[in-house]
């Protein structure tokens, strides 16, 4: 799975949350945080942007990402996509 282009994980450490803290602000599960940050499972639109406002991050930036993350995804092996 490719990893969006920075670490949420770093970005935690940097504001001093542990996993649970960031959990909770963000109303998520830990575990389901801890698989999002080692790039095991992906946000949703919903969880991307609860992200970008807990680390003040531009949304529509993250969202291009992730639907270009998306994209290559689904055009993966296909001629046009190379």
């Amino acid at each position: 799975m490719e990893p969006i282009r920075f670490s949420f994980k770093d970005l935690r450490e940097q504001r001093g949350l542990s996993l649970k803290q960031a959990g909770t602000l963000l109303s998520m599960d830990h575990t389901l945080l801890n698989r999002i940050e080692n790039h095991v499972r992906r946000p949703t639109r919903e969880q991307l942007m609860k992200l970008a406002e807990l680390y003040q991050l531009d949304s529509d930036t993250l969202l291009v990402e992730l639907m270009s993350d998306k994209l290559v995804r689904e055009l993966k092996g296909e001629r046009l996509a190379r």
